[in-house]
């Protein structure tokens, strides 16, 4: 399961300083998640929140049953998820 750090212009499984975050969908479970808005106008729909979920996953995607809908998402697997160096994730962290 990934974190999504919802943003204007898409998502990221990270959260830096200079982001203008409008929403967070941290997943529970593979029915539930924790949503945190910053404004009203970051209401997500539950078939959005699923794609920048799986956009955010790294190599996998937990759905709680097999349906063509989830079996969609396979292909945003990792759109926003990249490796990060150990060099920048002790920049990241000393931020």
């Amino acid at each position: 399961m990934a974190i999504a750090f919802v943003k204007k212009e898409g998502a990221s499984p990270f959260f830096q300083k200079d982001h203008d975050v409008e929403a967070v969908i941290l997943p529970v479970a593979s029915d539930a998640a924790i949503i945190g808005r910053s404004t009203d106008k970051a209401e997500l729909s539950l078939k959005v929140m699923n794609r920048l979920l799986a956009a955010c996953s790294f190599e996998a995607f937990l759905a709680k049953d097999l349906r063509p809908h989830f079996q969609g998402l396979t292909g945003r697997i990792g759109k926003y998820a990249k490796l990060i160096s150990d060099g920048d994730l002790r920049k990241l962290t000393k931020e």
